[in-house]
């Protein structure tokens, strides 16, 4: 069969079908989400800029910069600060939820934007304040309601040129995240199930936590099924050497075999049950001394602890090692997935005392108070904003899940998501 060759004219007319496909596409969307069912005619309306939308997304054109050009009303300079907002309102990522009216009764324009979760709101007003450079607009007044969330800011401007509409903004807040949020972990050690209530706290606390369960401790099993329950991620805490002469049967240590440290893995996993198809990760448990790591810092110990973990397609989850850096080499080598705690929040700090009958003098443990907990989650929020995402350990006290709770919203509203340990090793 001979192939046959296209004309000009049959090219020309290939050509022009291909020009009025999409076109054909978007009134069909148009006409099916119009015409299906019984809608208003501001459903219908609402449905052909939803498939406006879509297709200029798909060609990369902002439907709200090309919204503004078409406007009728308002000046040049009018137009020209809303096209510097709107790059603003991208640049937050807020193109999906800005929204531009004119009210009737008013010479002043109204702009209604939703910011999404993440920047603080301090932050977002004054890129949107910023947007008025280059314009004869200025900021004339600005005010925020809604205690220290400032949910809601007004933002008026008002040009130098008396022929310039005032412009008023309005920003309120979204329920979606910006995709830029900082991003935080919080590992809650030994949490297990007593009687003052304190580990229900954390279990039934409505954020995302990672909370680690000492394989040893007697309700292992009920605490990890209950964490499970209340949507909280489990890591199992190893014993490892050193570690005081209580835990001494149940220690893994350098020296042991490698049959011996496999089996006592696998043992400690096993003590969870049912529950261990829940289980995360796996970290060691603290020992005597933070800076003194005996077998996290064994390679060949190592090797075969990582060995099971990447066996449950699990992570690794570890304190700073300093003095042995072949560790680190070890750990990314057994190709697990694996993260360094960055920052502690301990429940209580050593603090030299005095008996007033004895005068001797040592060390006891003083409690951190709420404020200085309150502090310490602020400067680490700091520092998930700046580095997009922070690794902390900290202590089941009843002090710091009070402070939790009570800071949960002001986290959100500065740009922080708590999220599990596992979300920042994707």
């Amino acid at each position: 069969m001979k192939n046959k060759k296209k004309t000009p004219a049959k090219a020309a007319k290939n050509g022009k079908k291909g020009f009025w496909l999409p076109v054909l596409v978007l009134l069909a969307l148009v006409a099916g989400a119009t015409f299906t069912v019984p809608v208003t005619r501001d459903k219908a309306a609402g449905a052909l800029q939803k498939a406006t939308s879509r297709a200029a997304a798909v060609s990369g054109i902002d439907p709200h910069r090309e919204k503004i050009k078409e406007l009728t009303f308002g000046t040049e300079a009018t137009k020209r600060l809303w096209l510097n907002l709107a790059d603003r309102f991208a640049a937050l990522e807020m193109r999906d939820t800005s929204d531009y009216a004119l009210p009737k009764d008013s010479a002043t324009i109204i702009i209604n934007a939703a910011v999404p979760l993440g920047p603080p709101m301090e932050q977002a007003v004054w890129e949107m304040v910023a947007a008025a450079a280059g314009t004869p607009y200025y900021q004339e007044d600005g005010v925020c309601a809604g205690a220290a969330a400032r949910a809601r800011c007004t933002v008026t401007f008002v040009s130098k040129n008396p022929q310039d509409p005032n412009v008023s903004l309005r920003v309120q807040r979204t329920n979606r995240y910006n995709s830029n949020t900082g991003k935080m972990a919080i590992l809650v050690e030994n949490v297990s199930l007593d009687y003052d209530g304190t580990a229900l706290k954390y279990l039934t606390f409505p954020e995302p936590l990672t909370v680690s369960i000492l394989s040893t401790n007697n309700t292992a099993a009920q605490t990890a099924q209950r964490a499970i329950d209340n949507q909280k991620e489990v890591v199992l805490s190893l014993p490892m050497s050193p570690l005081p002469a209580r835990f001494d049967t149940s220690v893994i240590k350098p020296h042991y075999s490698d049959i011996q440290i496999a089996s006592m893995f696998n043992h400690a996993a096993a003590r969870l049950h049912s529950s261990i198809k829940g289980v995360s990760g796996f970290s060691d448990h603290r020992s005597i001394k933070e800076n003194t790591r005996i077998t996290l810092e064994n390679p060949r110990a190592m090797k075969i602890i990582l060995a099971e973990t990447k066996k449950r397609h699990a992570y690794f989850v570890y304190p700073k090692i300093s003095r042995r850096p072949i560790t680190q080499e070890t750990i990314d080598s057994a190709k697990v997935p694996n993260m360094e705690f960055q920052r502690t929040i301990d429940s209580t700090y050593l603090e030299l005392t005095q008996d007033s009958l004895t005068k001797k003098r040592s060390w006891a443990p003083v409690p951190y108070t709420h404020a200085q907990l309150r502090d310490s989650l602020h400067k680490y929020s700091s520092l998930a904003r700046i580095e997009g995402q922070v690794l902390l350990k900290a202590q089941p006290s009843q002090a710091f899940i009070e402070v939790l709770r009570e800071q949960a919203d002001t986290l959100k509203r500065n740009g922080i998501r708590l999220v599990y340990v596992s979300e920042l090793l994707k």
